[in-house]
């Protein structure tokens, strides 16, 4: 049985566009004998910034090899997934703080990635790859006409640390542009979800 994580960061609830466009993904792999789909709405996870004496106890923990710590629980949720999903709208040239503090958590040495002799990373994630969800009301690129997507590229290389080989991302922008029709504008994304699922489900499908 395949694991898929889904990693919900849609701050504003069943409001959100960003969770209905998931939706899409994850309504579709649901029900299916040969996937188990856990769900975490990190809204609900009180998550706070590594502090001081956390990061203390989690170098500890690691040194110790005491994995199996609950202070790992979600890191451990995490590098046992074979596909991830995030979805987390466009916030200030990236996503909610929120994921940030989540991300952070789950970069831990031996656990998601290793050193190597030369002192370069290597990814130990189990996931073969994660698709990245978000809306934007506004448009990205080269300033002014557009703002920066950091987000994408974080999240790439987040993926490179920890060994995860494949980043997709599904994308609905424009949707706040006077004139604009902000459903169309999701159906087309809809459609791009669509396609993807499908190449998804053929893929892990057992036969």
């Amino acid at each position: 049985m395949k694991r898929i994580l889904y990693v919900d960061c849609c701050i504003r609830g069943d409001e959100s566009r960003t969770r209905r466009l998931a939706a899409r993904l994850v309504d579709g792999l649901g029900g299916r004998p040969y996937l188990n789909v856990e769900t975490v709405r990190l809204m609900e996870c009180n998550l706070t910034p590594l502090n001081a004496g956390e990061v203390e106890l989690r170098n500890r923990l690691v040194s110790e090899g005491c994995f199996e710590d609950p202070f790992f629980g979600a890191t451990r949720q995490f590098a046992s997934a074979d596909i991830i999903i995030i979805a987390a709208p466009f916030w200030d040239f990236s996503f909610p703080s929120l994921l940030r503090v989540y991300l952070e958590r789950m970069c831990v040495s031996q656990m998601t990635f290793h050193y190597n002799e030369k002192g370069e990373t290597v990814g130990d994630c189990r996931a073969s790859r994660m698709i990245y969800v978000t809306t934007r009301g506004g448009y990205t690129g080269v300033m002014p006409s557009g703002y920066p997507n950091l987000a994408v590229e974080y999240l790439k290389a987040f993926c490179q640390m920890l060994g995860i080989a494949r980043f997709d991302s599904v994308e609905a922008e424009g949707l706040d542009i006077y004139g604009n029709d902000p459903e169309e504008i999701l159906k087309t994304a809809q459609r791009q979800a669509d396609r993807l699922l499908a190449e998804l489900l053929s893929g892990v499908k057992d036969v």
